[in-house]
């Protein structure tokens, strides 16, 4: 039989069959080989910061979101199915949420999908090392559960998070102790799909087992045709009640979604010498795991070599799971507190497209926290005024410098107010001194031959009289009265009317023989100024003590500082402050009150504003496309904005008029209720950092409903919550963050020298100077790994 022609070709093809299938197994294998080692060599983490408060049901709609991982049957049988490994680690005691990616995912479908399920989460991609260290000792488990199990993972109870026992036996580990949880799954098969759907809806065995069932009945046809089912009228056989049972279980489970062929395995790490501790351990946090499954059945076992399946993301032995189910095993905690685990620190919010990432006139204000592009304000934009909040460190001075050293470079007027020093320090050294050559003007303490400026020139002298006396009016209120007004309004005319300087004033004002002297140089038509000096003349020492006495003591005070004489009272180098903004040039008034009498700085400031604002008033006369662009910078604003006008007045005509207002302070109750109301309404520009949460709560208003009070208070160093008016309309709010400082030029010294006329001398290159460049160096990188860390 086995020598006929027919029988060797059928035993050569099935060897060809047989030999065929045997290679194509070979070459699935070795292609699912090749792939997972790629997989594994190319891998990411993607960490997770949970927001502020958590939902229950954002476990399930995270696995939800990864089901579109699954890959279609021809190509998962000849390169396989890839997974993705959800981790808890803890490393001296802080735990790091975390998602395993392999290289062939996106890792923005898995921050998608954590977006989607914990709104206000924030995470961070970094690449994957093996979580275990190799050179203390190791114990671990996995989970297992039996073949005819039911529901692997029992139903939680609502409200209650069993990943509650984890994080307190977290909490309870050594500091040199390291504890590692995975979960890993994949989309299961069609196979495994169809396998238990048939065993859910049919009434028999599913699978191999009902082809049997059905071979079987057709041969006992063929032997006892009377036994055959079809042969008489059949009978309906009752299901067992357990069967029907199971086959609910079933079909609950199925309807849930996608289901998922998942494990779950832990591991310890110790040092040596603590064997009965380690095993400790190992069986507390097993029973903490096992918590979660919480179905019956489940069993521990010990896994050998842990660090085999752990530091390669290994899937290991798997069981079927629908969603609600691998949720409940892998979830962010939902306790409102849990002390090892880090906390997002504000939602990251996207802008929309229509916020400009640059071009011409674009000012740049940073990068948006969630997407990294570039985020910036047109320059019409920016007419609307910025309002800029936060405390000490967040980053103000940051967002500040680089908004100003674009300014500079677009050639635009600017004026910076800086009461504490350190911003215009920075500026300075970052500064090119062949760009700015001629434009720069420095108001400063600290150097002798500084600018000075007249706080009562202009060609308006009647509007720069009215600025300084409600500037005096404002900040002496307690000393304040009609006849104080009209005494210093007239002395300040008198001044003007004779050529004389504002440091004569109390001379002026308190001197018999002086003032007589003065009057009679006035114009003999001036009735009013000359009627005022005979109602003076008249009054008794005391009277004019009374009336005038408090005002003049603080100017007599300021004038015996050198400074304040110098660039206020009788400038020894005087500078025109409208034609410097006019001409793009910049002003620079660094006010720190440890170098200057600290009632003055207030004054000086806000003379500065009313100067600028005097500059702005004179372009009315201009068409619109002629006016300059002007930028007014002013640090911890609430101090200078003492001009004799409402400041929603002041803010909606300067905007008219091509000049800008960036306004800087510390938090809400620095303002009083017109300023922090017109400020509000009017700097329509919002740049909050860190905020308090009194000041989170008042502030929410503005960035509803994208960033809420909880955001605004936890925002992290260099962020920010922003919203920002796009073409005039005030765009949804997002999350900034600053760019770094600029690099350092280093060439201070050399700009305030050619700024005050006096000599520079260049440094002679000596054994410090390759000391010096390697620090600045060091610092440029120290400020980039630093935002980077934040990042």
């Amino acid at each position: 039989m086995w020598e006929s022609p027919q029988v060797r070709m059928l035993v050569a093809l099935a060897a060809i069959c047989l030999a065929a299938a045997l290679a194509v197994q070979l070459i699935r294998r070795a292609l699912h080989g090749r792939e997972r080692r790629r997989w594994t060599a190319g891998s990411q983490y993607v960490e997770i910061a949970a927001p502020g408060t958590v939902s229950e049901s954002g476990g399930e709609v995270f696995w939800k979101h990864l089901g579109s991982i699954a890959r279609s049957t021809w190509r998962r049988y000849w390169y396989g199915q890839p997974w993705v490994l959800w981790e808890m680690r803890v490393d001296r005691r802080r735990m790091t949420v975390r998602v395993w990616v392999p290289s062939c995912i996106d890792t923005a479908l898995i921050e998608g999908a954590i977006e989607a399920a914990w709104p206000g989460a924030s995470t961070a991609v970094v690449e994957a090392d093996p979580p275990l260290r190799l050179q203390a000792r190791l114990k671990g488990g996995r989970l297992s559960w039996p073949k005819d199990v039911d529901v692997p993972v029992g139903p939680g109870t609502p409200g209650f998070d069993v990943m509650r026992f984890l994080a307190h036996d977290i909490g309870e580990l050594d500091a040199d102790t390291s504890l590692v949880v995975q979960v890993a799954a994949r989309p299961a098969s069609r196979r495994q799909m169809s396998r238990m759907s048939k065993a859910a809806w049919s009434n028999g065995d599913s699978g191999g087992s009902s082809f049997m069932k059905s071979l079987a009945n057709e041969l006992l046809d063929i032997v006892h045709p009377a036994s055959s089912p079809g042969s008489g009228p059949a009978r309906p056989v009752p299901e067992a009640a357990w069967i029907s049972h199971k086959r609910k279980l079933l079909q609950d489970r199925v309807s849930k979604g996608t289901l998922w062929s998942g494990s779950a395995r832990w591991a310890v790490s110790m040092p040596e010498g603590r064997s009965a501790q380690m095993k400790a351990v190992n069986e507390q946090v097993g029973a903490s795991v096992r918590s979660l499954a919480g179905g019956s059945g489940v069993n521990r076992r010990q896994l050998r070599r842990p660090e085999r399946l752990v530091n390669t993301w290994a899937l290991g032995s798997t069981v079927l799971l629908n969603t609600p189910e691998i949720a409940a095993l892998a979830h962010l905690p939902f306790d409102e507190i849990v002390p090892v685990m880090e906390r997002a620190r504000a939602r990251r919010v996207r802008p929309i497209e229509a916020v400009r990432s640059g071009g011409r006139n674009v000012k740049p204000l940073g990068r948006a926290a969630q997407g990294g592009r570039k985020v910036g304000l047109t320059a019409a934009d920016a007419r609307q005024h910025v309002h800029v909040l936060g405390a000490t460190g967040t980053g103000k001075s940051t967002l500040q410098q680089n908004m100003i050293l674009a300014e500079i470079k677009s050639g635009n007027g600017v004026m910076v107010i800086d009461p504490k020093g350190d911003l215009i320090n920075d500026l300075l050294d970052r500064l090119n001194p062949e760009t700015v050559k001629g434009r720069v003007v420095l108001i400063d303490p600290s150097e002798p031959n500084g600018h000075g400026f007249y706080p009562l020139s202009g060609p308006n002298s009647e509007i720069a009289v009215d600025h300084m006396v409600g500037i005096c009016n404002k900040l002496w209120e307690r000393h304040w009265g009609p006849r104080a007004d009209y005494i210093l309004r007239n002395g300040l005319r008198t001044i003007i009317a004779a050529g004389l300087d504002l440091v004569d004033l109390p001379e002026l004002m308190m001197n018999r023989d002086y003032w007589r002297e003065v009057v009679k140089r006035l114009d003999p038509g001036d009735e009013q100024l000359l009627g005022f000096w005979a109602w003076w003349e008249d009054l008794d020492k005391t009277s004019r003590h009374q009336a005038i006495g408090p005002i003049l003591s603080r100017f007599d005070a300021m004038f015996g500082n050198k400074f304040m004489r110098s660039t206020f009272g009788r400038p020894t180098n005087p500078v025109d402050i409208g034609k410097v903004l006019d001409s793009g040039g910049i002003v620079l008034a660094r006010l720190p009150k440890g170098e200057m009498p600290e009632s003055a700085v207030p004054l000086m400031g806000s003379v500065l504003v009313a100067k600028a604002w005097q500059t702005a008033m004179r372009r009315s006369e201009l068409p619109d496309h002629e006016r300059p662009e002007t930028v007014l910078y002013i640090d911890e604003a609430h101090n200078f904005l003492n001009l004799p006008y409402k400041i929603e007045d002041l803010l909606a005509e300067a905007r008219g008029l091509h000049m800008g207002l960036v306004l800087a302070h510390q938090h809400l109750g620095q303002l009083n209720r017109e300023l922090a109301d017109g400020i509000s309404a009017n700097a329509r520009n919002k740049v909050f950092f860190n905020a308090s949460p009194e000041d989170a709560h008042r502030l929410q208003r503005h960035t509803l409903p994208e960033l809420g009070e909880e955001d605004l208070a936890r925002m992290g160093a260099w962020e920010a919550g922003c919203r920002l008016i796009v073409d005039g309309v005030a765009a949804p709010a997002f999350t900034l963050r600053t760019d770094p400082p600029a690099p350092i030029v280093g060439k201070a010294e050399q700009i305030r020298a050619e700024a005050t006329g006096r000599p520079y001398i260049p440094p002679v290159p000596g054994p410090f100077t390759k000391i010096l460049r390697q620090r600045l160096a060091e610092q440029r990188r120290e400020d980039e790994e630093r935002f980077g860390e934040a990042a």
